[in-house]
């Protein structure tokens, strides 16, 4: 079968979330192509589609929506047509998809598992979820030079509505935390290759999402840390223990002050610590990588 993603993988070709469905393509054997709506403009990504005919295409951005050539790309299509959206919206964003899309996808994915409703009504098309994952490395990898207490990959907002920057911020008035933070696009890129060694190297990572008061919703980075063999305490959210057990990986925490309280402790305990990382990495490598999501994705979608 041929699968193509319409997303941004030539231009963030190291980002977590594209290399990831790369890998898992790879090695599931699938012809895939991908088309980036950042480096193709519209008449060129309506003939890619048009060219290719994959049997399944997934919109991987929400560009295609906003420019409104859904439509086009349906007349040229003779497969199927989903829709992963990958990340938390609300009625607050100025972006919010509001198109009836039932004539122009068929399924519709989200990576948050209490959305489906929300989406049902902005869309028309009944969604499943399927969560976000990562890349296993073969072996937790060290690196002096990120050999730090606390590490933290990502901005630290400033918006006092942003619940994460708020958390984070207290945190940091109270202990040292090594923020790592490029918004150039080839630092970025840097900043996902050395991921590995980052999250490998530091004695534990600061594991929150932009919101925590969503079933089974999480940032990236939830899933990207385990999977380097990462030791995080994580900010509790509905749902997460089913998606990585408390000491798999994790330690989960509800507020600043138990945070503090178990950073000490682990600290303390870099035995305990290992034990839980590897527990993570093992359990990252069954059941959450991008190939798992994909195989998920065919079989919903009637191919496996």
């Amino acid at each position: 079968m041929k699968i193509a993603l319409l997303a941004a993988q030539r231009s963030e070709p190291d980002c977590t979330h594209w290399k990831g469905i790369r890998i898992a393509m790879e090695e599931l054997d699938i012809d895939y192509y991908e088309i980036d709506l950042r480096y193709f403009n519209k008449e060129q990504v309506i003939n890619e589609v048009r060219n290719y005919q994959p049997d399944l295409l997934i919109y991987g951005l929400t560009d295609v929506f906003y420019q409104n050539y859904y439509k086009e790309i349906r007349e040229v299509m003779k497969g199927k047509i989903a829709f992963w959206y990958a990340d938390y919206v609300d009625d607050r964003n100025d972006n919010v998809l509001n198109i009836d899309l039932k004539d122009y996808i068929d399924y519709m994915f989200v990576s948050n598992d209490s959305q489906k409703e929300y989406w049902k009504q902005k869309i028309g098309v009944e969604p499943y979820f399927v969560a976000m994952a990562g890349t296993p490395v073969t072996e937790i990898q060290f690196d002096k030079k990120y050999d730090n207490d606390i590490v933290y990959i990502g901005l630290v907002s400033d918006d006092p509505k942003n619940l994460r920057g708020s958390i984070i911020k207290q945190i940091i008035e109270k202990t040292p935390v090594t923020i790592i933070n490029e918004r150039q696009i080839d630092e970025r890129m840097r900043v996902y290759r050395e991921m590995p060694k980052i999250y490998g190297s530091a004695k534990i990572c600061l594991d929150i999402s932009y919101t925590w008061e969503v079933e089974k919703y999480t940032s990236s980075r939830y899933y990207v840390i385990a999977n380097c063999g990462g030791f995080s305490l994580c900010k509790r959210f509905p749902g997460c223990e089913e998606l990585y057990p408390n000491k798999i990986g994790k330690i989960y925490y509800d507020t600043v002050d138990e945070f503090l309280k178990l950073k000490d402790y682990y600290l303390k305990y870099p035995e305990k610590r290992e034990v839980i990382r590897i527990r993570g990495l093992e359990h990252s490598k069954r059941y959450h990588i991008y190939r798992n999501r994909i195989q998920d994705i065919l079989t919903i979608c009637g191919f496996k």
